[in-house]
């Protein structure tokens, strides 16, 4: 994600727009200004919210959010062909909420069935 964030930073300082009065317009803290400047988009609050903190500041700078996000559609499949799927998930396979139900009624099941209810 380092080139998206490097190519939204030369966009910024090409418009002459400092990091303090995007920060103004755009309602993003200097934090998470940095995090996407610096390519790591980890530090952003997950799911729709990263999406949106790039849109919001594409819209700041005055470039269209959906060039921005087509190029972070590119990168990510990129950085995702580079990553095992295990490593993508974070945690094992078939260990989830539903496998957890599924346990859990079966172990009900099984005790209701001791007790001979």
């Amino acid at each position: 994600m380092k080139e998206l964030g490097d190519w939204l930073r030369r966009e910024r300082e090409r418009r002459g727009i400092s990091r303090t009065r995007l920060r103004e317009v755009t309602k993003i803290s200097l934090h998470y200004i940095d995090a996407i400047e610096e390519g790591e988009l980890d530090a952003l609050p997950a799911g729709g919210y990263k999406r949106a903190f790039l849109r919001t500041y594409a819209r700041g700078l005055g470039i269209d959010p959906e060039s921005v996000m087509a190029r972070y559609r590119e990168i990510a499949t990129e950085d995702r062909e580079e990553v095992s799927p295990r490593e993508r998930v974070g945690r094992r396979p078939g260990v989830g909420p539903r496998r957890l139900m599924r346990t859990l009624v079966a172990v009900y099941n099984g005790t209701m069935e001791w007790l001979g209810m």
